[in-house]
């Protein structure tokens, strides 16, 4: 049941994102004891105080599938990828294409475990001035059946 699984990815890989400060300009992230930054010269910190100006906030895709791989429920049913029945002509799934059958047969997921992802990239401009890009990051666990991506 969809209901369910949806779920139990909310409540079993809550996944915190982690907090980093970078420039104010988006030129870099900064390294511990860093102050300024190397490139524009901007301060790290908001002047007479240790608040970051400016921060990015990540989640880990890697722990995110470390804590679905640590449920069982959730481990089977990441299993559709290695126990899915192809049918030769019939182009269904992402596991049906040739890039995937070649890469398959370089001796990559050999493991019932191993985790296939796809991944969307998408910049723009927050607003007609702005002079920040801003970039989302889609990842798509395919390992699920398709009707629970």
């Amino acid at each position: 049941h969809a209901g369910s699984v949806e779920t139990l990815l909310k409540s079993e890989t809550n996944v915190k994102a982690h907090q980093y400060d970078i420039c104010v300009n988006s030129c870099k992230l900064f390294q511990h004891g860093e102050t300024e930054c190397s490139f524009c010269g901007k301060q790290r910190f908001n002047q007479n105080s240790s608040l970051p100006m400016n921060t990015l906030k990540m989640m880990s895709v890697g722990d995110h599938i470390a804590r679905i791989l640590g449920n069982d429920e959730l481990r089977q049913k990441m299993r559709y990828r290695s126990s899915r029945e192809a049918v030769e002509g019939r182009y269904s799934d992402y596991f049906d294409g040739a890039e995937y059958k070649e890469f398959k047969e370089k001796n990559n997921f050999e493991n019932p475990d191993d985790v296939a992802v796809a991944l969307f990239v998408d910049g723009f401009v927050n607003q007609k001035k702005s002079k920040i890009d801003l970039t989302i990051v889609h990842v798509v666990i395919l390992n699920y059946d398709p009707a629970l991506r």
